[in-house]
């Protein structure tokens, strides 16, 4: 069960937060919850918190307007072919582990192991010139991905390793082949560009099918989720796991403030900041890990400018990354439309 705590009440400070979410808790199901919908008015603040789970196991999308939530597994897919007619690009689930590596050969059967892979991964504010898959239609023929989902449970070691080409795509699907990667015997698959989603997505569990992850697309405007970032730092660089806030890519747009105080921020100011549709302007920067008390600490000085697909404004900032039993993975913020 996905427990969901929600409070609309016009607020002014969280000094009070443990208090309110101790009382207002919501026991909702997995797919589709239902939060507890108290009128207030529309100028005032709301203060909710959404609940990933300690394990950091579930995404949560969650609507600034309606306040709705719908719950999936972050396992639940390991590909997303874009939805747009025009679109072609393909993004690899990372808060999953996958990986990709494009081969030098154009037939399933040519492909047997990994020797040689060059493994890649999306960028995390999913840039469509930044994708582990690139360019995968090319004049020669299409080339053979190597996909590797390295959290696979080791009791299905068979499962880890698969090898795909895309056949086709056009303004209504994709045909893609694929098969494990010591078979001989691939299977061919289409899938439909959904018209209300932003991606089609596709899980290789039980054989490979496509899977429904999120709503609608005008149903939502963040996700909180597992996802994979990025050190160039380092050489090679570091991937690493993080929990944060990923935005919806359909004209759904962002900024962070960290100088200007939350209560400062009105309409005024809003509609002055350069807002991105980068899907992590959010992140997972918004918290830090101490290591002294062994726990995450907020930066509630991080104020996010958020443009729904509506044109509405809001501001938002978190608070706390606990539930009232002190347990992590479930991040309270206040917001407030403007």
């Amino acid at each position: 069960m996905l427990n969901i705590i929600k409070i609309k009440k016009t607020i002014t400070t969280y000094s009070n937060l443990n208090m309110l979410l101790v009382c207002l808790c919501l026991s909702g199901c997995l797919k589709d919850d239902e939060p507890i919908k108290l009128e207030s008015p529309k100028s005032g603040a709301q203060l909710a918190m959404v609940n990933i789970g300690a394990d950091y196991k579930r995404e949560i999308y969650f609507d600034l307007g309606t306040k709705d939530t719908l719950g999936s597994n972050v396992d639940g897919w390991d590909l997303a072919f874009e939805c747009n007619a025009n679109g072609t690009h393909i993004w690899i689930n990372g808060g999953n582990g996958i990986k990709a590596s494009q081969t030098n050969y154009f037939n399933l059967n040519d492909v047997h192991d990994t020797i040689g892979c060059n493994w890649k991964y999306d960028s995390p504010g999913w840039e469509t010139d930044s994708t582990a898959f690139g360019q995968w239609s090319m004049p020669t023929g299409n080339p053979v991905y190597i996909i590797e989902r390295s959290l696979v449970s080791p009791a299905s070691p068979q499962d880890r390793f698969w090898k795909m080409t895309i056949l086709q795509s056009n303004s209504t699907a994709y045909t893609i082949s694929y098969a494990r990667l010591t078979d001989t015997v691939s299977r061919i698959l289409t899938l439909p560009k959904i018209a209300n989603q932003n991606y089609t997505h596709f899980s290789f569990n039980n054989g490979g099918s496509m899977v429904s992850i999120e709503p609608d697309k005008q149903k939502w405007d963040i996700v909180f989720s597992r996802y994979r970032f990025i050190y160039h730092d380092f050489s090679p660089p570091l991937p690493y796991y993080v929990n944060g806030v990923l935005l919806n890519a359909h004209l759904t747009f962002a900024a962070v403030d960290s100088v200007t105080p939350y209560d400062s921020i009105h309409y005024a100011q809003a509609v002055n900041y350069t807002l991105k549709n980068k899907r992590d302007v959010i992140g997972f920067d918004w918290k830090i890990f101490n290591f002294t008390s062994q726990k995450y600490e907020v930066k509630p000085y991080y104020v996010y400018i958020i443009k729904d697909q509506e044109g509405y404004y809001y501001k938002l900032h978190f608070l706390s990354f606990y539930d009232p039993m002190g347990i992590a993975g479930a991040p309270a913020f206040e917001f407030h439309r403007l």
